[in-house]
């Protein structure tokens, strides 16, 4: 969303060995994130933030928000 407002859990990298990508690793991590951040709580999507996202990042991100 372009409109601020604030984030439980903020992403600011995710890497994955290239001999490795493309198979969700990055996908499962950012999940395993939001389930296990707080305990007992799993964040909703909405209240996840990335920071200066690379253009792979950025495309990580719309790809698990749904914008693709």
């Amino acid at each position: 969303s372009e409109t601020p407002r604030p984030a439980i859990l903020g992403i600011s990298r995710v890497w994955v060995c290239a001999d490795h990508r493309r198979r969700g690793i990055a996908t499962r991590l950012l999940d395993c994130a939001r389930e296990h951040f707080i305990y007992g709580m799993k964040i909703e999507k909405d209240d996840v933030a990335f920071s200066q996202p690379t253009e792979s990042g950025g495309a990580l991100a719309r790809g698990w928000f749904g914008a693709d």
